[in-house]
Parts: C-alpha cells; structure tokens; sequence
C-alpha cells in the first residue's frame, strides 16, 4: 500500500476584492517527500536564492532561478491540483445553511476526495485557520470515513494535522504554480519574464497557456474549475 503525504492551502478565500477563490495541494509520496524538498533546497544554493518562493518575487533578476523550478517541478514525482471556485455563484442559504466557513470545508472535502486511490493510505497537512467551529476538521475527516466505507477497496487516512504551511517548501511551490494560474487566466501581469514563465508552464503541460479546465483524472497539474450554476 502506498503511503502519501498532501500539503493544502487556500488563497483569497477573504477578499471581498476578488471573485474567486482558490483551494489547492502538493501531493508526494511520503518516503520521497524529503528527496523532492532536497533537490528544491540544492536548487536554491545554485542560484544563489535565499528569498521565499512567491510568484510576486518574479523579475529578471529571479528568472533563471523560478524557470529552473518550473522544470525541476516536471521531474519530481509530485503533483499539483487545485480546485477554483467562483464565489458569486456559491449559494450560501440554500446549500450552506448561510455558513461561509461550512462552503468553505465543503470544498475543501470535495477537492481532497477526489484524490484518493483505492488501497493507498494518506496523511493530510491542513493551513491553521482561525474558525468558529473548533470541530470543522473532525467533521470533515467523518465525511472522508463514509466515502471510505462506499468504496469496494477503500483508502486509509491515517492522521489529519493542521499547521503553519508559510515555511514550507512545497506549499511555497504550489502557492508559486496558484498565483501564476491566477494572473494568466486574469491577464494580470504585463511582466516579460512572467509571461516566459508562463509560456514554459504552458507547454510542459501541453496547453496553450493555464486558462484551461482540467479533468478530475489529470495528475501531474490540475486546475479544476468546479461549476455552481
């Protein structure tokens, strides 16, 4: 049985600013993880860069670095999924007894399920966040014991932990691949060096560019747009 382990996190799920908001992990094998983190570390001493990985951080200074990363990323054996969600059309009232923070879990559960492989066990890293109800992740990880029970060879969650994912590496990385989706499909960035970064993505992934949809199958990086209407 395989043994993995999902790093989560979320942006602009509070910014009234924004209309979307984005759900998203790194999921690696959990004797690798310490080799994938490595390779990501030794890569950071090449070029010399002692800063977060952030895609604000992108400039013509960084930009032999975070093209390095986006290839390195292609030859790890880790995978990036997402799940985006047009807050506008979440229906709070009728679907979420008028709960953001509930909606919000919901999704969450929506996105981490469909991840799980039959007869593969998991521990699940959660983003700390300050909620109103302290049992959320508990009632969260019930809902992932009944879709276990309805599977003919079901997966293990073996522990769910919530913890402070700012400092870790894959989580930077996958906030790095979030906001890159995040300016190509809003055409935020008039930046040249973003643009070639974004091209790169693009092609490694056989798109023209990370405006697209992905299938619920996809598995090395999925931006899964879920539908509300």
């Amino acid at each position: 049985m395989k043994t993995y382990n999902i790093y989560c996190d979320e942006s602009s799920v509070n910014n009234k600013d924004l209309d979307f908001m984005w759900i998203w992990a790194i999921q690696v094998e959990r004797e690798y993880r310490n080799i994938a983190i490595k390779k990501i570390e030794d890569l950071k001493k090449k070029h010399n860069y002692n800063l977060e990985i952030k895609w604000r951080k992108v400039s013509p200074k960084t930009k032999s670095f975070y093209l390095d990363l986006a290839n390195l990323f292609f030859s790890l054996n880790i995978q990036f999924f997402s799940i985006i969600i047009d807050k506008s059309k979440i229906k709070l009232s009728t679907y979420h007894n008028s709960d953001e923070e509930l909606a919000f879990y919901k999704y969450y559960y929506f996105l981490l399920k469909n991840r799980f492989k039959n007869e593969s066990r998991y521990y699940l890293f959660l983003d700390q966040r300050i909620k109103k109800d302290k049992d959320r992740i508990k009632k969260m990880a019930d809902f992932f014991w009944i879709e276990k029970q309805i599977r003919d060879n079901p997966f293990e969650i073996k522990k769910i932990w919530e913890f402070d994912s700012s400092n870790h590496l894959l989580i930077q990385l996958a906030d790095f691949f979030i906001w890159a989706v995040c300016y190509d499909n809003n055409e935020l960035s008039n930046s040249e060096t973003k643009k070639e970064i974004l091209s790169l993505l693009s092609k490694k992934i056989w798109k023209a560019n990370l405006k697209f949809a992905s299938k619920l199958y996809d598995e090395k990086f999925n931006i899964f747009k879920i539908r509300l209407d």
